[in-house]
């Protein structure tokens, strides 16, 4: 009952209540804001305030933890490595007092030389142990270190390897890697293809590093119209992308894209659609229940661009 009641009661027991109240609030805080240097600031504020007081107790250890997690949470790892270093120098001060006072009192208590021998040894013994300790975490945090660039190197040859370099967009590869989550759910996804018109005369009489550069244009103007959706360079003059959206829905963004495509204004003369670039497109929706489902659906869509092609193209 007793402790139960001391449980409930701790915050109030400390002459520093409300420095602890202030690192609840942060600790709430930081679980509800997307600001993560508002947050790291204010706990590193909170540091200083109980360094300008001069308090020695377990809040600021307690701060420090809460640093070091929310950095981690946050992928920061300079700052997670900077305080899991402050938190081993608290350790080591705290090892060094137990050390020290024990050794003292032991000093004291026992005159003769024989025990003060042993005490001596013990604290030789001691030294030694915290030695280790400190060798231990320092090989800890450097393999950490390692481990991390190894983790940040694989995560960026990742996000390369389904990453179209030219227009930035997610390539061929990133866009089978999901269907094989839209087929494992069995979702039902509405697949577009859009080919630029006549691109290969446009390279043919502008050159390659403008149509390289009619290409960026389009991949910005993918994302700006379909940015709940995922825009993808399907290979060449190609782009293909993946909606959930059904088709009374996706119609008007294709008329949007469209327009904006043309109010690009990229003179194309050589164009048997228009004097502008212009854009074919194939669509199809349909339910992915199986792995032959997902080249169907690209069969199908892709049967409708020719249609469009046969049409007149635009």
């Amino acid at each position: 009952m007793a402790q139960e009641i001391y449980y409930k009661n701790e915050a109030y027991m400390y002459s520093n209540t409300y420095i602890w109240m202030e690192k609840v609030k942060i600790d709430i805080n930081s679980n509800l804001t997307s600001s993560y240097s508002k947050t790291l600031s204010e706990y590193k504020e909170l540091l200083n305030q109980i360094k300008d007081i001069g308090i020695k107790s377990d809040i600021y250890n307690s701060i420090i933890e809460s640093i070091i997690e929310f950095s981690r949470k946050n992928n920061d790892i300079e700052t997670l490595l900077f305080y899991t270093e402050k938190k081993l120098e608290v350790l080591e001060s705290k090892i060094k007092m137990n050390l020290n006072t024990s050794t003292i009192y032991a000093t004291n208590k026992f005159e003769n030389d024989s025990i003060k021998s042993r005490v001596d040894i013990m604290k030789k013994r001691n030294g030694f142990y915290l030695m280790v300790i400190l060798l231990v975490l320092i090989i800890l945090i450097i393999i950490y270190r390692k481990n991390q660039k190894i983790k940040d190197l694989n995560n960026k040859l990742e996000k390369t390897s389904i990453t179209d370099a030219l227009t930035t967009l997610n390539n061929k590869r990133y866009i089978y890697k999901v269907f094989e989550d839209i087929y494992l759910d069995k979702e039902e996804i509405t697949f577009i293809i859009i080919d630029v018109d006549c691109f290969k005369l446009y390279n043919d009489n502008y050159g390659h590093l403008e149509g390289d550069n009619v290409l960026r244009q389009l991949g910005i103007t993918l994302k700006d119209v379909f940015y709940d959706d995922i825009p993808c360079r399907y290979g060449g003059e190609e782009f293909v992308i993946l909606s959930r959206l059904d088709k009374n829905d996706i119609i008007p963004k294709l008329d949007i894209l469209m327009k904006k495509i043309y109010d690009l204004n990229i003179e194309h003369i050589y164009s048997t659609a228009s004097d502008k670039i212009t854009v074919s497109i194939g669509a199809e929706r349909m339910k992915i229940t199986t792995k032959e489902d997902i080249n169907l659906l690209i069969k199908l869509a892709d049967e409708k661009l020719y249609i469009s092609k046969e049409n007149g193209r635009n």
